[in-house]
């Protein structure tokens, strides 16, 4: 069962990232929140889980449980996830402000071209 929520919990996120990149910006916090949940479910369900000795506990001295790998991946990709969905959110902002500026304007949408200084782009000549 929580696989499947974690698993569904992903989708959502790929779903939102989609969306923000196509121009719906209030949806790429969305992508943070996803990344939230991973989290938690990872330290409220999986972490106390992951250290139950269990049977082995019962049956040997000295045995301890150890978090696995895959807890640590849960953990990693949710921090991603939270970095991800932050970036998104804030740097979308100003590219579909951008975009509905210039759609209003109703004139050309192409670029206008780099001016160049002596066969060289503003921004890449070298100081003398």
């Amino acid at each position: 069962m929580k696989r499947q929520a974690v698993v569904l919990i992903a989708a959502l996120a790929a779903v939102l990232m989609v969306a923000a990149y196509r121009g719906r910006t209030r949806l790429a916090a969305g992508v943070a929140v996803c990344g939230l949940i991973g989290l938690a479910v990872a330290v409220a369900i999986d972490l106390p889980q992951g250290l139950e000795v269990g049977r082995p506990g019962l049956a040997f001295t000295g045995t301890e449980a150890r978090l696995l790998e895959g807890f640590w991946a849960e953990v990693a990709c949710s921090a991603v996830l939270i970095l991800c969905g932050g970036l998104l959110a804030h740097y979308s902002r100003g590219v579909t402000g951008e975009r509905k500026r210039r759609g209003r304007s109703g004139g050309d949408t192409r670029r206008p071209p780099r001016r160049e200084v002596g066969g060289i782009y503003p921004g890449l000549q070298a100081e003398q």
